[in-house]
């Protein structure tokens, strides 16, 4: 997994140089530069696949042996739910992350761009006002058909990006989108891969739509995901109507479990006022900078963290009580080495202890010390937690027992 589209060709393009089988995968991609990377990679004639996050959810290969992360991901959840495709054989497979100083910065830069600006709010409700021919000052509640494709569209405007300003000016109390904007038609899977693939070759008429849905939705065989009929028709060149039809078709023959969106998208303006004088809750805006931030520091903490086993990480944040250590990773694999004879352990301990004395601390401050190693003193600092004469938590405070 890398970070963005010029990644993965760019490194997609150095494993082939040195002789790794490898392919590129990103959401720019057509259907059919995908298709082909994915039937290569499942079917074991590319090596490697270098992708993005839009890819994984779905594909069912069970021999992957790494999922390397070259960037950082957003939060423990999305790492979890990636790094968890190595190994469905349940054989022996590895997850490995690459991470520095410059990646956790320009991951903290990401994380701030998740929760729009008031200027990108402000910009957004300016072309909204634009695209809806509002006049200002008017208390009448006016309804309007809206579509947030065709207005992200007109406007070069980022869909994701679009709908979370629209959704704060709706709780800023300028705006309510209706429940179908909220909650557009959904599909998923009913029907497992290899039951999937004879039913394309005896119903061979559904394969474009069905291959469609593979190709541009993660997730789709374990929850249902949000779809746009119209958008589906453009690309598959048939109607929308046609493409409900074949869902609904689908959904009798038990493939997919289709709902559809039950009414037409529709806006209305609670109040137009003048750009100028626009409000914005702000309360929630920090509400969510707070959320995301909690969740990438999470993320930071896991990496930062090599005294608590990765899986009692994992577990632990995932509200599991007690989670026992694996054995088997990074963390408990050095603790199995740590050598107690050596001159400079006992002088370790004791620094660690003085430094303890005077109260909690944070790990990253425990493991500098002018006269020893980073890695030395972690290797201590493992030999004491597993001792039970100084406690480790998953946000990296450490303490005397």
């Amino acid at each position: 997994y890398v970070g963005s589209r010029k990644e993965t060709v760019r490194q997609a393009n150095l494993l082939r140089a040195n002789g790794v089988s490898a392919m590129a995968y990103h959401g720019g991609m057509n259907n059919a530069e995908r298709s082909s990377a994915q039937d290569l990679w499942v079917k074991g004639r590319a090596q490697v696949m270098v992708a993005t996050n839009a890819f994984g959810m779905g594909i069912d290969k069970a021999d992957v042996r790494f999922v390397v992360h070259q960037s950082l991901p957003l939060s423990l959840e999305a790492y979890f739910q990636e790094a968890g495709r190595a190994g469905r054989d349940e054989k022996l497979a590895y997850a490995v992350m690459f991470v520095d100083e410059f990646d956790r910065e320009l991951q903290k830069k990401r994380v701030a761009q998740m929760v729009p600006s008031e200027k990108e709010i402000t910009r957004v409700y300016r072309a909204l006002s634009n695209y809806l021919q509002l006049a200002s000052g008017s208390d009448v509640l006016d309804s309007f058909p809206f579509s947030i494709g065709d207005f992200a569209k007109k406007y070069n405007f980022n869909v994701n990006e679009t709908y979370n300003c629209l959704k704060v000016l709706e709780i800023s109390g300028h705006l309510t989108l209706s429940d179908a904007i909220h909650s557009p038609s959904k599909v998923q899977f009913a029907m497992r891969s290899k039951n999937l693939y004879n039913f394309e070759i005896a119903q061979p008429r559904y394969e474009a739509i069905i291959h469609l849905l593979l190709r541009s939705h993660e997730g789709i065989f374990e929850h249902p995901v949000k779809i746009n009929e119209n958008n589906m028709g453009v690309r598959l060149k048939i109607s929308a109507s046609d493409v409900r039809q074949k869902l609904r078709q689908l959904e009798e023959f038990r493939v997919v479990r289709y709902k559809e969106q039950s009414e037409l998208p529709f806006m209305t303006i609670n109040n137009r006022v003048r750009v100028e004088a626009l409000k914005i809750d702000r309360e929630y805006l920090d509400k969510q900078r707070k959320r995301w931030e909690e969740r990438f520091g999470a993320m930071l903490n896991y990496t930062e963290n090599s005294v608590v086993c990765r899986s009692r990480q994992l577990l632990i944040y995932f509200g599991e009580k007690n989670p026992f250590d694996c054995g088997k990773c990074d963390v408990c694999l050095k603790r199995k080495k740590v050598d107690t004879s050596w001159e400079g352990f006992d002088q370790i301990r004791q620094i660690i202890r003085e430094k303890l004395n005077g109260g909690e601390t944070n790990l990253s401050e425990l493991k500098h010390h002018p006269k020893f190693k980073s890695a030395d003193i972690l290797q201590v600092i493992r030999w004491l937690a597993e001792h039970e004469i100084i406690a480790v938590d998953t946000a990296n405070r450490v303490k005397l027992k």
